[in-house]
């Protein structure tokens, strides 16, 4: 059974895998935390990369580890920098919205 979180995180990966295929950490950090203005800080920090500035790190960073933990579970799977929802991910959904939501 999968939690409230990971039902929205699959959610987003199989609707982007509906459009186009495939979705990558930066996308998934877009949808799964653009709007929310406690996770803001992952948003305006900015790294500094030797050669210049990289801002939204911390966004992209936390979302690849997210959707890591999703692979290693087997709900999603990774091609290079892209996710996709896998077979057991799309039968995780179905399962969660018949009711077994907790």
């Amino acid at each position: 059974m999968i939690t409230s979180k990971q039902y929205k995180a699959l959610k987003i990966v199989a609707e982007k895998a509906d459009k186009r295929g495939t979705i990558r950490a930066s996308e998934f950090a877009l949808s799964m935390w653009g709007s929310d203005i406690t996770k803001e800080h992952l948003f305006n920090s900015v790294s500094n990369q030797g050669d210049g500035a990289c801002s939204r790190k911390k966004a992209w960073r936390c979302a690849g580890g997210y959707l890591g933990r999703l692979n290693k579970a087997g709900l999603v799977k990774r091609v290079g920098y892209c996710f996709y929802i896998s077979q057991k991910g799309k039968e995780a959904i179905l399962e969660y919205e018949k009711g077994g939501k907790q």
